[in-house]
Formats: structure tokens, sequence, C-alpha cells
């Protein structure tokens, strides 16, 4: 594959590109409700739509068997199971199943705007059957891999090609700056920042709230479509007497909205004369060696203290030797934590590489670009300003092209090493490792709601062409990015040098 299409194939799968055409697509939903299918073949159809699971359909030559669970006696997600919620404020909601790896499955709300039509369906079908027997699955696999048979009067409209429409969902999400990339994760396996697991951490309420919110907007824009064009009446369907139609103003069940941010997972256990309703007790996905911020203020806190006590004992040239040097690796922690510096590549940036505003290192055997926040463009200041002072007590002229560097016994300029800052680290921050603030990074910029295309550029995980030109032509993520930026010194309180 060319570099070419390397780069249009990864700037499609990043946050902040356009969101799919939505004229072409609301056509397709139309064509599909004004279709000959039976109410329960086009809940399979519109279920696998939602699941993005088109490609196993095409494998298999037929529609997964989905089933509807009696919540009355399991609460339990399994594969390819939906069920009705019968909980608070009288209103009814349907969920349906997706897996989280491992063979582990969670219940997802079903969008607003189907909500109406899958709870009318789903009331008419049998608890633990199939809701498609082999015939009528067989029928609604031809309707999918056959060409689009449309009224004469329906020929001149456009409409999105089999492709883009088996992935709007995805592509929608995908350019979604607000879905965070673990969200994503739940739902998509093919994702431009696959190793955000890695790095961030988040409550599964908060996965299922961001992604609730994000299909619902995907959803809803085609709606919108079809009210601007007043084509909505031919999205009704008849399901036992009832006219159904897709609505924007549903009113949400209870558990949907009272956690602002959250959507909890229910259990609801039918007892002789009441029922129990219950939480699922919160689970985290993501990585598993993040840490706690308040383990990092007080890292940074015993180091400032530190650093005050070698300060004031630097009296002579050997101890202002030793007190520059705890300034370095200090520092290095700093620039780690606040601009996600690789501890495993290059840690000091060349002075030749450095401006007032901004530095680039040797990143993965590409230069990679680091924007310094207001706080750490004054650290760099007072670093050098003690510098100057090392200098003036030096006994020998050698220069370190380098920002940072030790001083060695021998006094001269040596390489600050991922080694050395190991060691340093381990010592007074047992069992962990700097990388580890570069996990801490990630985690707030994320809790700080910083987009999520803009933080994989901040953590450097852009790929090929994905974010060509981005700085350059919108300045103004450059100031989104530095305001989040800007918040990290005060959130783990961290202090600028004493010159």
């Amino acid at each position: 594959m060319s570099n070419k299409h390397i780069e249009k194939s990864n700037r499609s799968n990043a946050g902040g590109t356009p969101f799919p055409l939505v004229h072409e697509h609301m056509q397709k939903l139309r064509y599909w409700y004004q279709s000959k299918l039976t109410n329960t073949q086009l809940l399979v159809l519109l279920l696998t739509w939602l699941k993005q699971d088109f490609k196993a359909v095409t494998e298999q030559q037929t529609f997964p068997l989905f089933y509807r669970s009696n919540s009355n006696y399991s609460n339990q997600a399994e594969s390819n199971c939906l069920r009705i919620l019968r909980g608070g404020n009288n209103v009814s909601w349907v969920e349906y199943s997706i897996e989280i790896g491992n063979e582990e499955f969670i219940w997802m709300p079903i969008p607003i705007v189907l909500r109406g039509f899958f709870w009318r369906v789903l009331q008419e079908n049998s608890y633990e059957k199939p809701l498609l027997n082999k015939r009528e699955s067989r029928v609604l696999y031809d309707f999918w891999i056959s060409k689009m048979a449309r009224p004469r009067a329906d020929r001149g409209i456009k409409m999105a090609n089999k492709t883009a429409w088996a992935n709007y969902i995805n592509n929608y999400c995908q350019a979604d700056t607000v879905l965070s990339s673990n969200s994503k994760a739940l739902y998509f396996s093919n994702l431009h920042h696959s190793s955000a697991d890695a790095y961030q951490t988040e409550t599964i309420e908060s996965d299922r709230y961001q992604l609730f919110k994000s299909i619902n907007n995907s959803i809803n824009r085609l709606i919108l479509e079809a009210e601007k064009w007043g084509i909505l009446p031919d999205f009704e369907r008849s399901v036992k007497e009832h006219h159904v139609i897709p609505n924007r103003y549903e009113k949400l069940a209870q558990y949907l909205i009272e956690t602002p941010g959250l959507i909890s997972e229910i259990n609801i256990d039918y007892k002789e004369h009441h029922r129990e309703v219950t939480k699922v007790r919160s689970s985290r996905i993501g990585t598993k060696s993040g840490v706690d911020k308040f383990a990092v203020t007080h890292l940074f806190k015993e180091l400032n203290d530190l650093l005050s006590v070698s300060k004031r004992k630097a009296s002579s040239r050997s101890a202002f030797i030793y007190y520059y040097n705890q300034c370095t690796y200090i520092f290095s922690l700093q620039l780690i934590l606040l601009t996600s510096l690789r501890p495993t590549h290059q840690i000091s940036p060349s002075l030749a590489a450095l401006s007032a505003d901004r530095f680039s290192v040797k990143d993965k055997g590409q230069s990679r670009n680091i924007l310094l926040s207001t706080f750490l463009q004054e650290q760099v200041i007072r670093y050098q300003s003690i510098q100057r002072k090392l200098q003036n007590i030096m006994p020998c002229s050698e220069n370190s092209p380098f920002l940072l560097f030790l001083i060695d016994d021998d006094f001269k300029p040596a390489q600050l090493s991922a080694k050395k800052l190991r060691i340093f680290t381990n010592k007074h921050w047992p069992g962990h490792v700097p990388y580890q603030l570069r996990k801490m990074f990630s985690q707030t910029l994320m809790e700080l709601k910083l987009p999520n295309h803009l933080l994989d550029r901040a953590m450097g995980h852009s790929r090929l062409g994905e974010h060509d030109g981005a700085m350059t032509v919108f300045p103004h993520e450059e100031k989104v990015m530095l305001n989040a930026l800007n918040q990290l010194p005060d959130i783990f309180k961290i202090k600028l040098f004493d010159d």
C-alpha cells in the first residue's frame, strides 16, 4: 500500500475528520423503512447495523440469531440478546448486548429514536427464542445482498453505497472528538489510537454514557434531515395497530438520566410481592498500571522539599553540582508529566531545537513537536539560569548540546539517560517508573475533556498522514491544547525552581 493510501486510511479513522454525509445515509435508512421487510426483520437489520456486524453476516451468509432475554429471570448480558428493562418513572427501555472482550458482554441502551419501534416489536416476540427462523433470516440476507429495488420516482435519489452505510456509525463515532478512545474501543476494533487502553482508564458507566450519546447523535442527524425534507412520515411503521415513527423527544428512562455523565447497568430481581432494582458494581477498563493523582502530587511535593534542602546546603562547588543534578532529574520528570515526553527515547531536547514556546525531540525515529505550557516556558528560563551559575564554578569549558544534562564526578557534562532517570525515580518513588507519569498525563487530559484527536497528537501517537497540517491550518486547536496543558501544573501542585 502506498503512503498516500496509508495517509488516507489513517485520516479517515482519526477524530476530528468530517462526519459521514447525512442526506445519502438518511435516504438509505428511509429505503429500509419503506421496504417489504417484516417489522422483526427490520429490527434485526437495524440491530446488526447498530452493532456494526455486517462483516459476520457476509461471511456466514446469515444474520445473527438474536433473541429476547427474560429480564425477570436473568440480568446477564450474553451474545446477540436484547431485553426490555422495566424500571423507573414508568418508562421501559430496550437494551442490546455488546462484547467488550474475552467473551464478556455488557448492556447498551437502544438509541432514543429507535426505542419506540424496538419496544413495540420486541413485545410481540417470545423469550429465549430466535427472532427470525431460518427462512426469514435467509430472506433478510437476500435483501441485504441484493441491489436496491426502488420505485421509479425514487430512482434519481442518491443513497449511500452498501459499504459506507454498513460503516456509518463506525465512521461517525471515529470522527467524534468528544468520544474517548476507551469508549470507542468497547465498540470498534479499528482505532487510530489502538493503544489508548495502555494509557487511560475509565469506568464502564462513563463509556456506556459516551457511546449512547454519540450513537444517538449519529442517528438523530438522519432523522433531522428527514424532518428538514418533510419526509419523516416515510419512516412510519405499523406494529399491531400502533403507528410507530422515530421520535427524537422520547421520554427517557430514569436510569439513563439520574447520574450526569454515567449510565449504570441495572439488575432487576423480582421477589414474591415486589421487585428489587440494583446497579451493577462499577468496573474500570484500560491501563492496569496507572497511578493515583494523589500519589503523583505527593511525589513532586517530596521532590520539591528535597530540592529546598539541597539548595540551602549548596555552599560548596560539589554541593551546588549535587543540587543542579537534582534539578535536572526533577525537571525531566516534570517534562514527562506535563508534555508526555517518552522517557525511553530522547529525554532532552537539543538547544538548537528549543524555542520560547516549544521544542522538538527525536521520538520513535521521527521529529516530534512538543508545546510548552506557560509554566514550562518559565521553568526553562529558571533552569538555564541555574546552569549559568553552574558554568561560573565549573573548572572546564565543555558544553552540552542538550538542554538537560548532568555533571559527572569529573566535572564534565554527562548525558541524562533513561536508566539514570529510572534509578532516581525508584529511589524517591519505590516500585514506579518514569513512564507512569506519561500515563498520568494521558489520563488527566482525557478527564479534562481534551478532544481525543488532540490528545493523540499531544501523546505523540499520530500516525502517517492522520493529522497533516492540523496545527498550521487550525491554530485554534493549538490554543485548545495549551489551555489544557496550562492546567496541569496546578492540578499536580508543581512549583517553579527558585533560581
